[in-house]
């Protein structure tokens, strides 16, 4: 039987090979309606990246990000966490 972790690898992996374009950017005044600001850094740029992975994730960042998933290559998680309300996953990409 095979394990939650690997059926979330696989779903990973085959989503990084489709090659999605996944970011766009706005100003946190765009998007303050969409998102929790409170999760940017107090040092964040006014222009953030929103990163959307196929139907799954949609999110805010200031960090730096691949313009296509096809960049990361293989991805496997090797733990998950569930702790204040938020699931936590590591990962290995490459």
């Amino acid at each position: 039987m095979k394990t939650k972790s690997y059926k979330w690898t696989k779903l990973s992996t085959n989503t990084t090979r489709r090659n999605i374009r996944r970011c766009t950017l706005a100003t946190q005044d765009e998007v303050k309606h969409c998102f929790d600001m409170e999760r940017l850094p107090d040092n964040a740029s006014d222009t953030v990246r929103i990163v959307k992975i196929g139907d799954y994730d949609e999110c805010l960042c200031a960090g730096d990000h691949v313009q296509h998933t096809g960049e990361i290559g293989t991805f496997r998680i090797t733990s998950s966490r569930y702790q204040d309300g938020m699931l936590r996953l590591v990962f290995r990409l490459g």
